[in-house]
């Protein structure tokens, strides 16, 4: 794993509630745990957060439980060289890579 996409732990209802009340203009980092839970990493993420999105991506992010807790890692899906930009698929529509099943 390059690193984990952490931050706050909440629900769709409080999601939904600060998708209203952000500046348009100011960047959202959010991403589905599934359940109804999202991690909202505004103010309590990690550098995971700031992988761009691409079509043809080179991570992607991955649900692993680990003990009792759920974390989202952001993981390679090929040989990364160095410097280059770790992008994934952000997938709006959902979908992130449980390997816990």
């Amino acid at each position: 794993p390059i690193g984990e996409y952490r931050g706050e732990i909440i629900t769709t209802d409080e999601l939904q509630s600060r998708r209203k009340n952000i500046d348009p203009n100011a960047a959202f980092y959010t991403a589905a745990l599934g359940d109804g839970l999202f991690i909202d990493a505004q103010s309590k993420g990690a550098y995971a957060r700031f992988a761009n999105h691409s079509c043809q991506p080179n991570c992607e992010l991955q649900k692993w439980t680990l003990g009792n807790e759920i974390k989202l890692l952001l993981v390679t899906t090929q040989y990364v060289p160095a410097l280059t930009e770790l992008t994934y698929n952000y997938n709006a529509g959902g979908g992130v890579t449980d390997i816990t099943q």
